[in-house]
């Protein structure tokens, strides 16, 4: 199991899947967004997240929740 954190906004909520915008690289491989299944997140707060990553599919990084840490910014 990899985890990695991220720091990011939520942008959306869909389903069971929470967006997160995100511009970087991973293992060689461009991410321009994040999917997070799993956690409770607030539209457009800034989160210190650790994921579980599972893959990288078309710049999706997909991973799922373990905790996560809200930003005052």
């Amino acid at each position: 199991m990899k985890r990695v954190y991220i720091i990011s906004k939520c942008l959306k909520k869909i389903k069971k899947r929470n967006e997160f915008h995100f511009i970087g690289y991973l293992d060689g491989k461009r991410i321009s967004k994040v999917h997070i299944y799993g956690g409770e997140f607030s539209v457009q707060a800034e989160y210190l997240i650790e994921v579980e990553y599972l893959e990288i599919k078309n710049e999706v990084l997909v991973g799922r929740y373990i905790k996560s840490k809200e930003l005052f910014i």
